[in-house]
């Protein structure tokens, strides 16, 4: 900040005069309790701003001369940062079937001016058939932390299923694959009459 200058005549009631010179420097000022805002002598400084935009009126005095100025500070950067992950992506059943659970973590990370504020959020997710053979079930009571999928007994061949958890807001996606084996070969047991006496599958 710089000096406060004020030149001229000063003109008294008698009717005498003399020169007026009130070069100086002023004395600044700002309101008491002025948050993120502090000044030390004729240097105002703003720490780091992480809310909404704010400003501080600085007051510059001098003799009988007042002047006011205003100075604003832009609001903090607010962004988020996400992250999606499943404990495991993939599963294999005997052919007889089986269950898998699949714990999911879904979160975004709050940032302010760049730099992590420790603040999370929870993020929902989908999840569903993508691809293959479309043969499993998938219990989603469990969201946003798990879903359990259901594979029931397999008569026919190898079989392979894709499923795609996908995340709300950021579109991130995780590719989950579900094998199963091939069923047992069915043969057909006569009695001795020769009549069949029963059938395995």
């Amino acid at each position: 900040m710089g000096t406060a200058e004020r030149k001229g005549i000063r003109e008294w009631d008698s009717g005498s005069k003399e020169d007026m010179d009130d070069s100086g420097t002023p004395f600044f000022s700002i309101p008491a309790h002025s948050n993120g805002w502090s000044l030390s002598e004729n240097i105002l400084t703003a720490v780091e701003n992480t809310g909404e935009e704010r400003s501080v009126v600085v007051t510059a005095s001098h003799g009988e001369g007042r002047n006011e100025v205003a100075v604003s500070q832009e609001a903090g950067v607010i962004t988020w940062e996400y992250a999606f992950s499943i404990d495991t992506d993939s599963m294999s059943v005997p052919a007889t079937g089986g269950t898998q659970r699949v714990n999911v973590s879904s979160l975004k990370r709050k940032l302010v001016n760049g730099k992590d504020s420790g603040e999370t959020e929870t993020v929902g997710f989908s999840v569903g058939w993508h691809s293959g053979d479309n043969f499993n079930s998938i219990d989603r009571s469990g969201i946003p932390e798990y879903v359990v999928f259901d594979v029931g007994r397999n008569t026919g061949n190898e079989r392979t299923e894709y499923d795609m958890f996908t995340q709300e807001e950021s579109g991130n996606t995780i590719l989950f694959t579900c094998s199963q084996e091939r069923g047992p070969a069915g043969f057909i047991v006569c009695g001795s009459n020769g009549y069949i006496e029963r059938i395995e599958i």
